[in-house]
């Protein structure tokens, strides 16, 4: 039984883009070369491959893993089930290849994995660390300012914030630079 599945695929008139209904054709190595034996898929020789009446040619099996569909004047390249599924095997070997090797030289770096994570419990710091408090980038467990301003603040000259409505913030004559308005309704 030979070792390579082909699965039908449309076969169209060059000249016309119509379906190449009742067409025949056969398997070669390359365009104009030899021709290949083909076989049904329970392994009985076919005189020749057939579009059917859906336009589309027969499945079939052949020892070889690509080639050319003569159809006359319609030339397509065939490649077997088993060829597509080696090659997507090598491609996913390769991703995962490259991956790790970009995971050893960030780990050779001193780096982190891309998918490195850290929960909650992981990050250690100064301050209380409860549901009341968030952990800030200078490394200390915070509780967030509240509504109405005050608690802590970090920003690039941020000293202060207010919330305000939006009346109340147009008729501010001048704007304080170092406090952070939050508009409200």
């Amino acid at each position: 039984m030979p070792d390579f599945t082909f699965s039908p695929s449309a076969v169209l008139v060059e000249s016309t883009g119509d379906f190449a209904i009742g067409a025949t054709g056969v398997l070669r190595v390359v365009a104009g070369g030899a021709t290949v034996p083909v076989y049904d898929l329970n392994g009985s020789a076919l005189p020749n491959i057939v579009v059917g009446p859906k336009g589309a040619h027969q499945a079939f099996k052949a020892d070889i893993p690509d080639g050319i569909l003569d159809f006359g004047s319609v030339l397509l390249p065939a490649v077997s089930n088993e060829s597509l599924t080696a090659a997507i095997d090598a491609q996913q070997a390769a991703q995962a290849a490259q991956s790790a090797a970009e995971s050893a030289a960030a780990a050779s770096l001193g780096k982190a994995d891309a998918n490195h994570t850290h929960g909650p419990t992981a990050l250690q710091g100064s301050g209380t660390r409860n549901n009341t408090t968030f952990y800030r980038g200078d490394g200390v467990w915070a509780v967030p300012p509240s509504a109405l301003g005050g608690g802590n603040v970090i920003g690039d000259g941020i000293l202060n914030i207010r919330k305000i409505s939006q009346a109340n913030y147009d008729a501010l004559a001048t704007k304080d630079a170092a406090t952070l308005y939050v508009i409200q309704g």
